[in-house]
């Protein structure tokens, strides 16, 4: 006979998680969950709307990482699909080098990049990089990244 299967880490996370909260997974208040993530405080990732947003920025996050070559223009429109960001973009200008100037201000960022939620995320330079954007995360001229490698990946720290 064999031993009992050990339950997994992740579903005991969930039953405990559920239980802090002291609910059911229908009884989550989704808004309020959300201002618990955004203020820093114990909030539940498994929510069925937040399940979807990691889901969309996952699928935004291959799109961009594997567009190959492709306009400054075509650059910002994926970034902006992962960062959720459905502000229209500026008219397309007469010449290409023109168009590309009405990026300067955007984000460059090299492939591949990951995050889970896309949102919460704001700089201007990112190369190769994983971002838990849980908390507003701010990262640009003012802000430096290192990352220390560990068993789970990298983390970054400024």
């Amino acid at each position: 006979m064999c031993p009992a299967t050990p339950t997994p880490l992740w579903l005991v996370f969930f039953s405990t998680t559920l239980e802090c909260f002291n609910m059911s997974l229908r009884d989550i208040d989704p808004q309020g969950n959300r201002r618990r993530m955004r203020n820093g405080e114990l909030y539940f990732a498994f929510a069925p709307d937040l399940i979807a947003d990691r889901r969309r920025c996952a699928r935004a996050c291959e799109r961009y990482n594997t567009a190959g070559e492709v306009d400054r223009r075509g650059l910002v429109e994926l970034f902006h699909a992962i960062q959720n960001d459905t502000s229209p973009l500026p008219p397309l200008a007469a010449t290409a080098e023109a168009d590309e100037d009405l990026f300067q201000d955007e984000v460059w960022c090299d492939a591949p990049i990951k995050m889970d939620y896309g949102y919460n995320v704001k700089y201007d330079f990112v190369s190769q990089s994983f971002v838990s954007s849980v908390l507003l995360i701010s990262a640009g001229s003012e802000r430096m990244f290192t990352s220390i490698p560990t068993q789970s990946g990298l983390i970054l720290v400024s």
